[in-house]
């Protein structure tokens, strides 16, 4: 008796974790692969009935999309709604604070959460000192409301990460593409 019980435990066990195990499956690999083949965007269209201009439209993202740093330049400029050049300031208490000094790129038909004179807390740092780190940061925003995609720290003239560009030729380079 002791023994058919023994074995309904282990078999009802076997059973528990091979149940866990399809779940998992289905939860974390199957589902998101249906799930990600269709993703909701914002339109521009306007549609009668709804008082916003935002319209929603399924597309099929099952086409690759190249990763935002893996753009060139250009089209970098070209997706970004805005561009953002922040420098970073010391602190009362020593932090060293990027602070949004101007916008390279204005798109008047996205929102963006910040403004000249904010803090992009994302990078701040407690432990740079004047001179001897970056001291400049370019901030490329996406979509409306707009969100990061792309950052880089420089400083001086050229932006090496950037391919060497002078900040003179980013800033025409972005005038050019509004």
């Amino acid at each position: 008796m002791l023994k058919r019980f023994i074995d309904g435990i282990i078999f009802g066990g076997g059973f528990a974790i091979s149940f866990v195990f399809i779940w998992y499956l289905a939860s974390f690999l199957i589902y998101p692969m249906f799930a990600e083949s269709y993703s909701v965007q914002y339109s521009n269209v306007e549609t009668p009935g709804i008082s916003e201009n935002k319209n929603l439209t399924i597309v099929n993202s099952n086409e690759p999309e190249t990763p935002f740093h893996e753009l060139s330049l250009e089209q970098k400029i070209k997706t970004a709604s805005f561009i953002a050049l922040a420098e970073y300031e010391e602190s009362l208490n020593g932090e060293q604070l990027p602070i949004i000094k101007e916008f390279l790129k204005e798109n008047s038909n996205s929102e963006i959460y910040y403004k000249v004179g904010d803090e992009y807390k994302t990078y701040s740092n407690y432990s740079q000192t004047g001179n001897d780190t970056n001291s400049k940061l370019i901030i490329f925003f996406v979509g409306s409301p707009a969100t990061m995609r792309y950052s880089t720290t420089y400083s001086g003239d050229r932006i090496h990460s950037l391919g060497g560009i002078p900040e003179k030729l980013l800033r025409d380079k972005c005038k050019k593409s509004t």
